[in-house]
């Protein structure tokens, strides 16, 4: 099975609404945020600065934090009384609005794939069913921008093939050295 086959395959199993307002889920879409920043900061610092923290990088990393902690206490003041999507409200940016179920739930697959690996390092198949779950999401996504998963594979690779044979795998930015 490819990319396509497989990307093809998850439309049938798609069932949830995809006309959500994400106004409505400010809070928690910028909790979400912050903590991918945090992670790719401290990815970074583990790749290219052997663990070393930077002064940079304890900012970066501090704001952040501040900022997720912000965006978690928005949601849950809204959550206390209710989720309310407006669906079909017809407001807001509708290519985040439809592509919200699916980001919510690759963070939240990602999440039990992490805990996954950190509860059963030695669970193969539990490990390769979360992998499947986050697939699943990451096609979703795809589908729902009009993306097409065997092309981001090839301009991934391209983008990385280039970076190795200039020298710019380590470093930040997409557009590197160009």
């Amino acid at each position: 099975m490819n990319f396509s086959e497989y990307q093809a395959f998850t439309v049938t199993t798609a069932k949830y609404p995809t006309d959500y307002d994400p106004k409505n889920f400010g809070g928690l879409l910028t909790a979400l945020s912050a903590a991918g920043i945090i992670c790719e900061r401290t990815k970074k610092t583990l790749r290219d600065k052997e663990g070393k923290v930077t002064e940079e990088t304890r900012e970066v990393i501090s704001r952040q934090v501040q900022r997720a902690g912000e965006g978690f206490t928005d949601f849950s003041r809204q959550i206390a009384t209710e989720i309310s999507a407006n669906r079909g409200a017809g407001t807001g940016n509708t290519v985040l609005g439809a592509a919200l179920y699916p980001l919510l739930g690759l963070f939240g697959e990602t999440g039990e794939l992490l805990d996954k690996i950190i509860q059963s390092p030695e669970a193969k198949d539990a490990i390769m069913k979360e992998m499947g779950d986050v697939l699943y999401y990451i096609s979703e996504l795809a589908r729902q921008l009009d993306l097409n998963l065997d092309e981001i594979a090839v301009t991934n690779k391209e983008k990385l093939t280039q970076r190795k044979e200039k020298g710019l795998i380590h470093g930040e930015g997409d557009n590197r050295g160009e």
